[in-house]
């Protein structure tokens, strides 16, 4: 739950996005967004209800970019590809699309060297290159084991959500890494500057994720990613549910923002696909897939991402996480 301020408390409690917050008697019966939920013949489990002012702004800002020496190393200056590198293909009318390299994985049924990303920035073509298409090498390649969408239930459980079209965005893929690239390139399954990664963080969707002595939310996390480089952020709820502009209602797992409300935002366009740490120990927690500017905790237009719980993800792509540094050649 948040506090007026923007901090997290130890409350758990269901945020509801409004496009405005108007008064009861304006509102009919059957409007009405009850103050809590509860299951029934259960009255001691119950859980309240927020109504917060939540609206996708208009127009999305111009994207800025970042253009200190890590966003430079990630953009092709160095003979490196690490978590966080520019990875670029062609959409359907042959413009390139840039996004960001997740981490480095290895298949488990033919322990295949690959890395993930999001599936929307590898599925315009066979091919990946970094940086660019123009001037980079291929380094990656196309395979059948990607993951954009799946049921609530079969995501999160049984009675996840209503029945009707609604659907969990995953936004995955896992590529082939090219091992023939030139032997002078280093492939480095880290995060540049920060560091080693640890062991993957696995969520437990029955645990209480504001518990003292294992807190999920509200737990500092950081990304790299080739637009904005390093960010730090702050995971503010799970199982996040929303509509979309055809008014289908999406879930995604990690709804993450700036720690303050004036921070800046933690990701932005051709960020996808990078992958999100804890800030504590380095564990990798999320693929980052997207997100909206919208109204929040001050009521004002900031900037949020959505991410993909990674030990779904590593699971369903049938893969596990590399550590160490790779041989190319």
């Amino acid at each position: 739950e948040l506090a007026p301020g923007g901090s997290v408390v130890a409350q758990p409690a269901v945020i509801v996005f409004v496009p405005q917050i108007i008064n009861n008697v304006w509102v009919r019966p059957e409007q009405k967004i009850r103050p809590e939920l509860f299951v029934p013949g259960n009255p001691g489990l119950r859980c309240p209800l927020r109504v917060v002012e939540g609206d996708k702004a208009a127009a999305a800002p111009p994207v800025q970019e970042n253009h200190d020496s890590l966003s430079k190393r990630l953009r092709g200056t160095v003979p490196e590809l690490y978590c966080g590198s520019q990875l670029a293909a062609l959409d359907h009318q042959g413009r390139e699309l840039l996004g960001s390299l997740g981490a480095f994985v290895r298949r488990k049924k033919d322990n295949k060297v690959g890395f993930i990303t999001n599936d929307h920035v590898a599925f315009s073509g066979s091919l990946l290159f970094h940086p660019n298409r123009a001037a980079g090498i291929c380094v990656g390649f196309r395979t059948d084991q990607f993951v954009h969408s799946v049921r609530p239930e079969n995501w999160y459980g049984a009675f996840a959500a209503e029945p009707g079209d609604t659907e969990v965005r995953v936004d995955c893929e896992f590529l082939r890494l090219d091992l023939n690239l030139p032997k002078d390139i280093k492939i480095r399954p880290e995060l540049p500057t920060v560091g080693k990664l640890g062991d993957p963080y696995k969520i437990d969707v029955h645990a209480n994720m504001l518990a003292n002595d294992s807190p999920l939310i509200g737990q500092e996390v950081l990304k790299i990613g080739r637009t904005t480089g390093l960010t730090q952020g702050r995971i503010w709820a799970f199982g996040y549910e929303w509509k979309d502009e055809e008014l289908v209602t999406r879930y995604t797992d990690f709804l993450i923002g700036p720690e303050r409300a004036d921070g800046e935002p933690f990701s932005q366009p051709g960020d996808s696909g990078s992958l999100v740490v804890m800030k504590n120990g380095l564990r990798p927690v999320a693929l980052m897939w997207g997100g909206y500017l919208q109204k929040f905790r001050q009521q004002r237009q900031e900037s949020w991402t959505y991410a993909t719980r990674l030990d779904k993800i590593l699971d369903k792509l049938g893969v596990e996480l590399l550590t160490e540094e790779l041989s190319t050649g």
